[in-house]
């Protein structure tokens, strides 16, 4: 099973102003697209994730922290898991390419942040959608 990987992107700024790209990442398994902006009193989002959905994260304003968690066995979650964990901002256009069998847990890292998620399912074309409390994966 393939992990959660950083696919680079950059800026270009010059007098006529800034661009934020990333020439690496391939939109073409993306079938639909959201935002996340979380409320003032809930800043964590998670856990949650997809034994056979994948998703790509990127942040068009603020900064977040993403927790990603590899679950290896889907019948007990917490007896063999490995975390990553991977800080994205908005002055470059960074994707985080999260694999199927991975569940997330992401925290506001900055006032206001918004972040763009990419997914390769359409909404309800599949049954794959896995929740877990906040605190299920301490170590």
């Amino acid at each position: 099973m393939e992990n959660p990987r950083l696919i680079k992107g950059g800026r270009h700024e010059d007098n006529r102003g800034v661009i934020t790209f990333n020439n690496d990442f391939d939109l073409s398994k993306v079938k639909r697209s959201y935002t996340i902006t979380n409320s003032d009193d809930e800043k964590v989002r998670g856990w949650q994730g997809h034994k056979i959905e994948q998703r790509w994260f990127t942040v068009i304003q603020g900064a977040f922290e993403v927790e990603v968690v590899k679950i290896t066995n889907w019948d007990k979650p917490t007896e063999a898991f490995e975390k990553f964990t991977f800080a994205l901002e908005s002055n470059t256009m960074d994707v985080l390419s999260v694999p199927k069998g991975h569940v997330t847990l992401i925290k506001d890292s900055a006032e206001n942040s918004i972040m763009m998620v990419y997914s390769d399912y359409y909404l309800g074309e599949i049954e794959d959608e896995y929740r877990f409390e906040k605190d299920y994966f301490q170590n």
